[in-house]
């Protein structure tokens, strides 16, 4: 592995802990990465984290009135500050997690700014039987939204006992992002949603949103694709 002084962090969204079979099976991984990288590992079940409250405030002025009553503004800052992110949910009912749920809602107003902008995103998900597909699915388009590159898939469940083929591609994958930005690639849905929000905000205005755009140069874009491409 060559992914050298990069910070990683690792949500694992499973109330069971060390005893998750994403913990077992992501372990070794994130152990490798340890060698030559600052790596920190969340787990859900040691965090406190409160529902979304719906008063879309963070939406209105970028900060969530809860972020000071629990764990979700430290976390917030350890995701900001990370190169990489591994989010891992177990499969609930064919969809993830609980509190993989609350995490995404407190950070849903970073869709409209692109918060994890780069950010390069390994996607995991473990089940007992079916389902892996759509919660991996569904945690890639959301990180996706985030402005994040999603550089790797890793679909845990009870047949598989060596990921090893899993970890070295993701890793390749990485380093491929840093060597050859322009073969970055973005979905059909990520350009509509930059085009929608460029659109809304090309006239400026004093809202959050657009302050953001204007500040951090989206405006200066004509795609996702080179916004992305550029920040990679």
């Amino acid at each position: 592995m060559n992914i050298k002084e990069k910070k990683v962090t690792c949500f694992i969204a499973s109330m069971r802990g060390t005893n998750s079979r994403e913990y077992e099976v992501l372990s070794p991984f994130l152990q490798e990465l340890k060698i030559s990288n600052k790596v920190e590992l969340i787990m859900a079940n040691q965090i406190i984290l409160n529902h979304c409250c719906g008063c879309c405030q963070c939406f209105e002025c970028g900060v969530c009135p809860q972020d000071n009553l629990d764990d979700m503004g430290e976390i917030k800052r350890k995701l900001i500050e990370s190169d990489i992110i591994i989010i891992s949910s177990p499969v609930y009912i064919h969809h993830i997690s609980g509190i993989m749920k609350d995490f995404i809602d407190r950070i849903a107003y970073w869709s409209h700014v692109f918060e994890l902008l780069a950010k390069r995103i390994i996607v995991c998900s473990a089940t007992e039987t079916t389902g892996n597909e759509y919660v991996i699915a569904y945690i890639k388009k959301v990180f996706q939204t985030f402005g994040g590159y999603v550089v790797g898939e890793i679909s845990i469940n009870k047949f598989i006992n060596d990921y090893s083929n899993s970890f070295s591609e993701t890793v390749n994958n990485i380093k491929l992002s840093y060597e050859f930005p322009d073969k970055c690639k973005t979905s059909s849905f990520q350009e509509g949603q930059f085009a929608t929000l460029k659109d809304k905000h090309l006239n400026g205005g004093n809202t959050y949103e657009a302050i953001e755009w204007c500040t951090r140069g989206y405006l200066n874009y004509d795609s996702m694709y080179d916004l992305l491409r550029n920040k990679l």
